[in-house]
């Protein structure tokens, strides 16, 4: 399995420096050249008079050692890797693209192209890609320190401020992807990661697989999280980076008090997309009887349904209670009771869903072996 990265890497500083408008022709003019990378390095260097040296694929296992398996995906296997020019661990996804319709690998490419624009130090890196005819497998970031909200309930002392932190970070790295005109619009808690075990680990996002690009225009494709989803995507509005707004606005809010604003009792997704519309929530005693006003006003601004009304990143950022206006107190026992119980059940779900999926996977082999 080989890399072809750095001719990439080299393509694009070309262009850069010769073509600045046609930049964003570089992810298609990979794809026309594929397998012959080489040919196309030497006519840009042609074009633009630069000296040319063939630069040959990068085999997989001559930069990096293969480790354990840390996990697996309906599509993917995640390992350990460790790059032995200086011994850095790494994450590797390795992807079979034999299982992937072509969709899926639509999906795919789409996801790699927007993950080689981006580097914030809140957002998963992706550091190299190695391709074949039957498998892609991508060196990212290696991710240790858990989830926020399992972070939120190992804390013994988790108040506005902490709150506030994390969630800075995570507005931060929203505020560069919308700069580039990047909607991730699957913001989770499970998309929602700490680097290290460390209590100053940064925070990064995840899971770019349902990106989208504005560049061309608004986006129209629904899709989301039920609990996480803007009103706008529900009411089938053409949408942009302000659905992402909507989703950390119901995250802060289960971070401000352990539970959602919206959920149905009985699972009813019609319901559920109803309430999500209206904005139908409120902010309960005894729970919500200790929130800051400005956490209060935040969470109003940001849980907004009209996306032109809703507040941006930018703005988001320089509200008093993100600029050291939250409060040190702690936010108290039934806020960490409320989020175990969160997490527990969506976890738990989580497991359910894996199952099923299993079962109708055995299900379909078995009619086919009839």
């Amino acid at each position: 399995m080989t890399s072809v990265e750095h001719i990439r890497t080299h393509v694009l500083t070309m262009i850069q420096k010769n073509e600045p408008d046609k930049v964003d022709s570089v992810d298609v003019l990979m794809k026309k050249w594929k397998g012959k990378e080489n040919d196309l390095l030497k006519t840009l260097c042609e074009k633009y008079k630069e000296k040319y040296d063939k630069m040959p694929p990068v085999q997989i296992k001559k930069v990096y050692s293969i480790g354990s398996k840390l996990g697996t995906g309906g599509f993917a296997v995640v390992r350990k890797c460790k790059r032995r020019s200086d011994g850095v661990v790494f994450a590797l996804k390795v992807i079979n693209k034999k299982n992937l319709d072509k969709d899926d690998l639509v999906i795919l490419e789409s996801e790699v192209n927007i993950m080689r624009q981006v580097e914030h130090s809140n957002i998963i890196k992706m550091y190299d890609i190695f391709d074949s005819r039957s498998k892609m497998c991508l060196v990212l970031d290696l991710m240790e320190g858990g989830e926020l909200f399992d972070r939120i309930i190992e804390k013994g002392h988790f108040s506005e401020k902490d709150a506030a932190t994390s969630f800075v970070q995570m507005v931060d790295a929203l505020g560069y992807l919308h700069a580039k005109q990047i909607v991730h619009r699957d913001l989770k808690p499970e998309n929602l990661l700490f680097a290290t075990k460390n209590n100053d680990s940064a925070i990064k996002l995840i899971d770019f697989g349902l990106a989208g690009s504005t560049k061309s225009g608004l986006l129209k494709t629904p899709c989301g999280t039920p609990n996480y989803v803007a009103p706008e995507i529900l009411r089938r509005s053409k949408y942009g980076t302000q659905a992402d707004m909507w989703s950390i606005g119901v995250i802060l809010y289960i971070i401000l008090c352990g539970f959602p604003p919206f959920y149905d009792e009985n699972d009813d997704l019609s319901r559920l997309y109803r309430k999500i519309k209206r904005a139908e929530y409120d902010m309960p005693s005894p729970y919500w009887d200790n929130i800051s006003d400005n956490a209060k006003d935040l969470v109003r601004k940001l849980l907004q349904p009209d996306p032109k009304k809703r507040m941006t990143a930018v703005m988001t950022l320089e509200h008093p209670w993100c600029k050291g206006g939250a409060s040190d107190k702690d936010l108290g026992d039934s806020m960490k009771m409320n989020m175990k119980r969160f997490q527990y059940i969506r976890k738990l779900r989580r497991g359910v869903r894996c199952i099923l999926a299993v079962l109708r996977l055995i299900e379909a082999l078995a009619k086919q072996e009839k």
